[in-house]
């Protein structure tokens, strides 16, 4: 168990951010980091302040059975939001968010909060390439923030005829026909949001640019182990 988490920590951190430099993105270069529980957290300068971060029974369980948790407390805009690291059942790590007494786990590898409760957080694990969100803190929750698309910005090969049309789901007109071994660049993603379903009709299907330059969407499915995604050779799930 503990060689896996190891394991994982670092293929997430060369998947986000390459195998010779931690690299944090450009509109994240002053946030101060933090690990919680082998994981990354990325904070506002101006959150930093009234940081503390200490061990705490985890509200709602049995105080008599379950272990202190290592929690962040911030003050965002007057209010406390707690933050802590949910293990899940077999090493799919999710960040814990509970403003107000409500709780939200959100899956990610890792997370940058902003001084106005603005969330983003960045998830490979059980998707199909890495994914990133943003949510928000609202007086109801966090709620995620819908985006048109999901990024994605990989280069692909075609392991099998891709077939580009002017809609999603396989619809209008065909756009090019790239057959097997093609190199294709996968652009986005229809959007779901976050704890939707995989694999749903919807999420399937993908803006593709071929090498030329002409674009058009192209449903596909993804790889898992040694299989893999059709056409889309390059999409494939991380997970169980």
């Amino acid at each position: 168990m503990i060689l896996k988490k190891i394991i994982l920590t670092i293929l997430f951190t060369t998947l986000l951010f390459g195998e010779n430099e931690f690299k944090k993105p450009e509109s994240f270069k002053d946030y101060k980091q933090y690990i919680l529980d082998d994981m990354m957290v990325f904070i506002s300068p101006k959150l930093t302040k009234y940081l503390k971060i200490k061990e705490v029974k985890r509200d709602g369980y049995d105080k008599n059975i379950h272990a202190p948790v290592k929690t962040m407390f911030l003050t965002i805009k007057g209010e406390e939001l707690k933050l802590f690291i949910d293990p899940g059942a077999s090493d799919d790590f999710s960040f814990v968010f509970n403003h107000k007494g409500k709780e939200r786990m959100i899956a990610g590898e890792s997370v940058f909060i902003s001084q106005s409760g603005t969330i983003y957080i960045s998830n490979r694990m059980n998707e199909n390439y890495e994914v990133k969100r943003k949510f928000q803190i609202t007086k109801s929750g966090v709620k995620e923030l819908k985006q048109a698309f999901l990024s994605v910005n990989m280069d692909c090969e075609t392991s099998a005829l891709a077939t580009l049309y002017t809609e999603q789901g396989g619809k209008g007109t065909i756009v090019a026909k790239i057959p097997k071994g093609k190199k294709v660049k996968v652009l986005v993603n229809a959007f779901t949001a976050h704890n939707s379903e995989l694999e749903t009709d919807e999420s399937k299907n993908y803006l593709v640019q071929t090498s030329f330059g002409l674009v058009g969407w192209v449903r596909s499915s993804a790889g898992y182990m040694q299989e893999k995604g059709k056409p889309l050779g390059c999409l494939m799930y991380e997970g169980d």
